[in-house]
């Protein structure tokens, strides 16, 4: 398995390097979100490596990157995700993150633009963490670093996985494999990262100089999932955003503003005009919404 170090860090990612009849493909860089790794996207990764390269990073300290004593915080994880790109040489890249690699991804497409072609941020947020959810984190951390993940394990999987996801027995394997994995996991890399989320700083500041397009996506059928994304802030670059009927539409300079403690019930069939606000309404847990690759990805 491929590797690089940067610093004291030595870094894991998988690529799948061109595909054989497209030498220019561009490249998807995947990063996961908080006690996952590279794995997490590996059905996405199946799907598009016949068309695109694949490069999945395991941030330090979580899956097959090795623990470091520090270096946690999104700053440096995103310093090791540029210096990643740049090795590889495979800038603008097509960049998904989820929740924690979306923390990551939103600081490398506003400090290097020409590093990201697009943007997908799943679940995640430019915000510091939930005041309210801090200090259990961080409790989770220190008892996970002496016991690891089966004590945990009960108030971990409705952090990491929605109600119907759990109770959908044929999800069980992909679980079980999480869980493996996770357990092969440095437990202080692990719960390192785990406070690197927690103490996050916020950079709605800085959102305002992305200029990549983006697909927006919020998932809620899961239990940990806060109507916070962004808000109260703007986010101003052309968009790709998804709609109930799962199709992308892509909108120049839309502008979006979520109003802090909305809570949503539907969300529109069509995106609004040009330089509208959209306030998003009451949406119910048991919806979801599923980002499908844009066609102008090809």
């Amino acid at each position: 398995m491929p590797t690089f170090t940067r610093d004291d860090a030595t870094i894991h990612y998988t690529d799948t390097g061109m595909p054989t009849d497209r030498p220019d493909a561009p490249t998807v860089f995947f990063g996961h979100g908080l006690l996952f790794s590279g794995w997490m996207f590996h059905p996405q990764i199946t799907a598009l490596q016949g068309e695109h390269r694949c490069v999945a990073i395991d941030w330090r300290g979580q899956g097959q990157s090795a623990a470091t004593k520090d270096g946690y915080d999104m700053d440096t994880l995103a310093d090791d995700a540029v210096a990643l790109i740049d090795s590889l040489g495979v800038a603008p890249v097509h960049y998904v993150g989820l929740s924690m690699g979306g923390f990551v991804g939103q600081r490398i497409a506003a400090r290097r633009p020409e590093l990201v072609r697009t943007l997908a941020l799943l679940d995640t947020s430019a915000g510091p963490e939930d005041p309210d959810k801090i200090k259990r984190y961080k409790m989770l951390g220190r008892i996970y670093r002496v016991t690891g993940v089966s004590p945990l394990r009960k108030a971990v999987l409705p952090i990491m996985f929605g109600p119907a996801f759990l109770a959908d027995t044929s999800c069980k394997p992909v679980i079980e494999e999480w869980e493996q994995r996770l357990k092969a996991s440095p437990r202080s890399g692990v719960a390192n990262a785990v406070m690197g989320v927690a103490n996050r700083l916020p950079i709605e500041d800085e959102i305002s100089r992305i200029i990549a397009s983006a697909i927006f996506s919020v998932h809620f059928d899961q239990a940990s999932t806060t109507l916070l994304y962004f808000s109260p802030w703007v986010i101003r670059p052309s968009l790709y955003c998804c709609s109930k009927s799962l199709t992308c539409s892509r909108v120049s300079s839309t502008i979006f503003r979520f109003e802090a403690g909305t809570t949503m019930s539907s969300l529109p069939n069509e995106m609004p005009a040009r330089n509208a606000w959209w306030k998003p309404r009451a949406m119910t847990r048991s919806q979801k919404i599923t980002v499908s690759f844009c066609p102008q990805w090809r």
